[in-house]
């Protein structure tokens, strides 16, 4: 009977620990800084507005030719769309 309770009781702490892993994974969305960090690293600069929209991010910067472009990136961290803002 104690067999059974110590098992029991080892699962539940294996399905809670596996719980907290995959909860914590959730909300690994970049925040505001992480943001800039990514546009600037895809190449970038002279980031104006950063602005949260229901399903992405919006930004607003210039690419590496130096024309203004308005960047679209999923809540994950990846550019889905880059379109020039004339």
């Amino acid at each position: 009977m104690k067999k059974n309770i110590f098992c029991f009781l080892g699962v539940i702490l294996l399905c809670l620990g596996s719980y907290s892993v995959i909860a914590g994974n959730i909300n690994k969305n970049p925040d505001i800084k992480g943001v800039v960090d990514i546009v600037e690293s895809s190449g970038y600069k002279d980031i104006r507005e950063v602005e949260r929209e229901y399903h992405h991010w919006s930004i607003d910067a210039k690419n590496a030719e130096g024309e203004n472009v308005e960047i679209k990136m999923d809540l994950a961290g990846k550019i889905i769309r880059v379109d020039k803002d004339d």
